[in-house]
């Protein structure tokens, strides 16, 4: 049986040198760890949607969401290609949702924390 991850054969042995540095860079463990609590602030109010019986809300909570991450996906292609066409540091949109993400993080580990002391007191 053949494991893919380590068959260089199959291409460029070079993409998984990309990878373990990438994965070694501290900046991207902020990034990963902001989008994991941009995805747990979505569980927890799609939890709380469900929970409360408001299907309406919740669906289109999710239908929001879909839409949302979408519009992030097609922005991230766009910005991809602006890098390899040289115009890098035209792409605003990648502040703008770099930004938008810190906030949500933010107000979820906020969330998070008062939920988790506002019990205690």
């Amino acid at each position: 049986m053949s494991i893919i991850l380590l068959n260089f054969e199959a291409g460029d042995p070079i993409w998984l040198q990309k990878l373990m540095w990438q994965l070694s860079h501290p900046a991207f463990w902020f990034v990963l760890l902001k989008w994991f609590l941009v995805f747990i602030g979505v569980v927890l109010v799609g939890f709380r949607l469900l929970k409360a019986k408001r299907f309406f809300w919740f669906g289109l909570f999710l239908l929001t969401m879909i839409v949302v991450f979408l519009g992030i996906y097609e922005l991230s292609q766009q910005a991809t290609q602006s890098f390899r066409e040289g115009l890098g540091r035209e792409v605003i949109w990648l502040r703008i949702i770099g930004y938008a993400t810190d906030i949500v993080a933010i107000f979820v580990v906020v969330r998070i924390l008062y939920a988790s002391f506002a019990k205690k007191l």
